[in-house]
């Protein structure tokens, strides 16, 4: 076939072989995380951090997560021509309770940002991202098949990567379960 995909958007999606280590190293120390609520995302939201400066995979010793963070990478950027080096990371903890969502958002001026599922029913809300070309809505021809969100079904120990700059968000939460995740944002040096 003649036709060529340009402009294609890089996104990851695995599951941890060893998800189940990676869990165990996070239920040691996440019951004494300090949550937070910013009152612009609603109550039901809690996070681990009010300003997204801390890295609370280091800080909380998640070496299985960091690790795997790490390797994912090296794959990500292999995958994209991009020569794998140093990065300062960023991350952070959010719980979403029934009622509640996260908005459709990015993480400029990030360049690879993520998500890992620590707890999750896979019925809490599914993960979406929207086409960075937001012409496809306006062409028949082409809104139904590039112009429609991706859904990505919550599971504990997917990870997801991909560019900071795409949207994203994840739909509500009508389960009676929290979901919580942990997301980080990666700036090459």
């Amino acid at each position: 076939m003649n036709i060529e995909n340009l402009y294609a958007t890089p996104i990851l999606i695995k599951k941890l072989d060893n998800y189940i280590d990676v869990n165990y190293d996070i239920t040691k120390n996440i019951n004494d995380i300090n949550w937070h609520t910013k009152k612009e995302w609603g109550e039901p939201n809690h996070i681990s951090t009010i300003d997204f400066g801390d890295d609370i995979i280091k800080s909380k010793n998640f070496f299985g997560l960091s690790n795997a963070i790490d390797s994912c990478l090296k794959e990500y950027c292999k995958e994209i021509d991009f020569i794998y080096r140093e990065y300062n990371r960023k991350s952070w903890i959010l719980k979403i309770k029934k009622g509640h969502f996260a908005h459709s958002h990015n993480h400029t001026p990030a360049d690879i940002s993520g998500v890992y599922y620590y707890q999750t029913s896979g019925n809490d809300g599914y993960f979406f991202f929207e086409s960075p070309n937001t012409y496809f809505e306006t062409s028949n021809c082409f809104k139904n098949k590039y112009g429609q969100r991706f859904l990505q079904k919550p599971e504990v120990g997917k990870i997801i990567i991909f560019p900071g700059w795409l949207r994203h968000g994840v739909f509500l939460n009508s389960s009676e379960n929290d979901r919580i995740s942990i997301s980080f944002n990666i700036n090459f040096k």
